[in-house]
């Protein structure tokens, strides 16, 4: 007649312990997808960038992407940390995880890659793989640079300063990639149009880009700008402030109240 009572406690033990563990796991999400080829693009894109990339189902027939798991505090760290640099959307939440379903990334077959510490990815960063040990100093010696990891891109990005976050999307703005507002926010349309950018010039779309790519898209728009002469032209008699491209038009004349200029 003991059985029954010590088999019931045992169960609800059993069934606490396991509610507790599921409290001490929190995760980062950053998006949401209806379909289930969007989201694994996404994810994609993300784990270019993030080492801790895991995709869901959600119930509501979405499909989430997100960070970690983490223990509670550390999810809400982490998650103020990339809104200040802002590295994810807006809306990213810290979630408890407890509308998950099936677990679509890492694809099936492809073991996560454990989040790496400062140690550990500064001695990955450091020793190249075996292969590749005798070619790295000639490459270092003809002044070859060794591109960022993407922990790297992150960090040098979070550094930049507005003015310098608003020069890189007039940049992409110029060549196409960015249509939104030069307000030195890197959102969804930001990280959007810095793949889109990465996808033209060859390199991996991850939504960051390095300090290199940095430069190569600042130069070539710098390049492109002053191939033409743009620049601000003034006309108090016209009434009018306005940016022309000197380098291909010249001041003809004036039509009161027109200021007329010719190539």
């Amino acid at each position: 007649m003991v059985a029954g009572p010590v088999a019931v406690a045992l169960a609800l033990v059993a069934t606490l312990a396991t509610a507790a563990a599921a409290q001490t796991r929190a995760w980062v999400q950053i998006e949401a997808q209806p379909s289930l080829r969007e989201a694994e693009a996404r994810a994609r894109a993300y784990a270019g960038a993030f080492d801790d990339v895991q995709g869901h189902a959600l119930g509501s027939g979405w499909f989430a992407i997100v960070l970690g798991p983490y223990d509670p505090d550390a999810a809400a760290q982490r998650l103020g940390t990339l809104l200040r640099e802002r590295l994810v959307p807006r809306d990213s939440f810290v979630t408890d995880g407890r509308n998950f379903r099936a677990q679509f990334w890492p694809p099936e077959g492809s073991a996560p890659a454990a989040a790496a510490g400062p140690a550990e990815q500064a001695a990955t960063d450091a020793a190249p793989p075996a292969d590749q040990a005798v070619a790295q100093p000639a490459q270092q010696a003809e002044g070859a640079a060794r591109d960022e990891s993407p922990a790297e891109a992150r960090r040098s990005e979070a550094a930049l300063t507005r003015a310098e976050r608003e020069a890189l999307q007039t940049a992409l703005q110029w060549f196409g990639f960015y249509s939104a507002a030069i307000d030195g926010a890197f959102g969804p349309g930001t990280r959007g149009a810095m793949q889109g950018w990465q996808s033209a010039e060859g390199f991996e779309p991850t939504g960051v880009l390095t300090t290199l790519q940095r430069e190569r898209l600042l130069s070539s728009w710098r390049d492109a700008v002053a191939a033409i002469g743009l620049a601000r032209v003034d006309e108090a008699e016209a009434g009018i402030v306005i940016d022309l491209p000197l380098g291909l038009v010249a001041f003809d004349r004036y039509e009161p109240p027109f200021v007329h200029f010719s190539d």
